[in-house]
């Protein structure tokens, strides 16, 4: 199931321009640099390592690698099999022979992740069956207690569907209703990279992902609840008006409101659909709550165009003269906002 959106290039300029440019003070982890934190009150936070990776799930992790591999310009990667299967939560009810296979790319600044789900039903072949091929979680690495920090996310209203228990070195929370994705959490060493400019080369995967941009129904709602999870305080809400292009025939009241958090790293972005039918309420009503795209910030913005389009990509919105745009390129399962000069 392929993405596909009608946005218009004002509309989706305003929102770039707000997260690529807006320069908000990240959020500070605390000296241990625990990914759980004992308040003075006795709650906890999470999120205080960087975020690791974003996970795509697809039919083909072959066929899918491939495809990312000649467009991120990286080599083909190891398919990573689970012959020992997955350590699932005591109460799960699904397939407990069921498995994954994963493959990864190192971006400049997250990893991506491929995840192919492997014998029989579980929540990975439930988010093709429901989503079809698109991103399902974000992963955070080198946690030092899983189990308190899963602990936590269900106490916020998640579903534990992997590990989390005492002494458990990973875990998977199902957070989407809210949040609009799942939480992985690993003790395992991260795999995320970063690349100074001196050091970038001309590779699309050199270029910086900047930002994890979310579309969820209530903004109030979702956005209040990370804060609660990061344990910072609630960001302004922007609500930008809109000017719409002459030839625009959709609601010319509709806009979205927006909220950032800037963490270690990478922004997480909200967002949310206002007045009427649009793009985002469009979005809210086929897929809920979801992760929507990686904003990547490129160097030769106009080149960059041209390497997609050689390639079979097309602009969904946006264009070199405006310098921003979201291209769709039909082997991927995800959608790059790329912006630059």
């Amino acid at each position: 199931m392929k993405r596909v959106f009608t946005l218009i290039p004002i509309v989706a300029l305003a929102i770039s321009l707000s997260v690529a440019c807006a320069q908000p003070e990240p959020v500070e982890a605390p000296a241990e640099s625990s990914d759980v934190t004992q308040q003075e009150d006795g709650t906890v936070r999470v999120f205080d390592v960087p975020i690791d990776h974003v996970a795509v799930v697809v039919h083909d992790i072959e066929k899918s690698s491939e495809a990312y591999a000649d467009i991120l310009q990286l080599p083909v990667p190891e398919i990573n099999e689970h012959p020992d299967g997955i350590e699932f939560a005591s109460d799960y009810t699904g397939n407990r022979d069921a498995t994954v296979k994963t493959a990864t790319f190192p971006l400049n600044g997250v990893t991506m992740e491929l995840v192919q789900p492997v014998g029989g039903p579980s929540p990975w072949s439930d988010h093709l069956d429901q989503y079809g091929e698109s991103l399902h979680h974000i992963g955070l690495n080198d946690v030092k207690d899983v189990a308190g920090s899963a602990a936590l996310a269900v106490s916020m209203g998640g579903k534990l569907v992997v590990g989390g228990g005492p002494g458990a070195t990973s875990a998977a929370i199902d957070m989407r209703s809210v949040f609009g994705f799942t939480l992985s959490l690993s003790e395992l060493p991260g795999t995320r990279r970063t690349i100074s400019d001196d050091e970038a080369s001309s590779k699309f995967s050199d270029n910086k992902v900047q930002f994890i941009s979310m579309i969820v129904p209530d903004i109030e709602k979702s956005a209040g609840a990370f804060a609660e999870l990061l344990g910072v305080p609630m960001p302004n809400i922007s609500d930008p008006q809109i000017t719409y292009p002459p030839e625009f025939t959709g609601n010319r009241d509709a806009h979205p409101r927006l909220a950032m958090f800037p963490l270690s790293g990478i922004t997480v972005a909200y967002t949310s659909p206002v007045d009427g039918p649009s793009p985002w309420s469009e979005n809210v009503e086929k897929f809920g709550p979801a992760m929507h795209h990686l904003g990547i910030q490129v160097n030769g913005f106009k080149d960059t165009i041209e390497y997609f389009e050689e390639r079979g990509g097309s602009l969904v919105i946006g264009g070199a003269d405006l310098g921003y745009c979201w291209v769709d390129v039909p082997q991927l399962s995800t959608v790059f906002e790329l912006y630059g000069q």
